[in-house]
């Protein structure tokens, strides 16, 4: 038995209410929907998006998709858009999406959020303009997953800013919007 004096440790702090529903504030306008998925003898089923999910026109269009994949150990990111904003989906694989709120006008701004995703826990992460992000992959084998971004991509201007610090320390960056 160890006596409270004697420990060197820090306490762990509650991250979960009784229910299991994570105590994290999130980013604002950081959207995380899990996954409901339908399972019977054929199989299964997992809707990935869905415009009567949000409110705002603009984030309703879905003029691009596509997939992408990460090696064991692999990172993307940080990445930050101006315009669009990213609908980000597992479909298999472990990763941690990492975000950093960089608006100064934001009630979140400068706060760090991790959204850990799994084949038991797929979720939709929707991250929108001045977010940074980035998904590093956590897992043995192959992370895949899909992004639906709302704007297209512009191969003369793209809509993306990169930084190269580690996904454990944000970019020191801030943007009046």
């Amino acid at each position: 038995m160890h006596a409270a004096s004697g420990l060197s440790g820090v306490q762990d702090i509650q991250t979960v209410d009784l229910s299991g529903k994570r105590l994290e504030t999130p980013i604002q306008g950081v959207v995380v929907r899990p996954a409901a998925v339908q399972i019977d003898e054929r199989g299964l089923l997992t809707e990935i998006w869905r415009q009567d999910w949000v409110s705002a026109d603009a984030e309703r269009d879905t003029p691009q998709c596509y997939l992408f994949t990460l090696r064991p150990g692999i990172r993307k990111g940080w990445v930050m858009h101006k315009i669009q904003s990213d609908r980000q989906f597992l479909v298999s694989g472990t990763v941690r999406i990492a975000l950093f709120d960089a608006r100064r006008s934001s009630p979140t701004f400068r706060k760090r959020q991790d959204i850990f995703l799994s084949i038991e826990a797929r979720k939709l992460v929707i991250i929108p303009p001045y977010v940074l992000h980035a998904v590093e992959n956590i897992g043995q084998g192959d992370a895949v997953l899909v992004n639906a971004p709302t704007h297209l991509y512009n191969y003369v201007e793209p809509d993306k800013f990169r930084w190269e610090d580690s996904i454990d320390s944000p970019p020191d960056v801030a943007f009046d919007v």
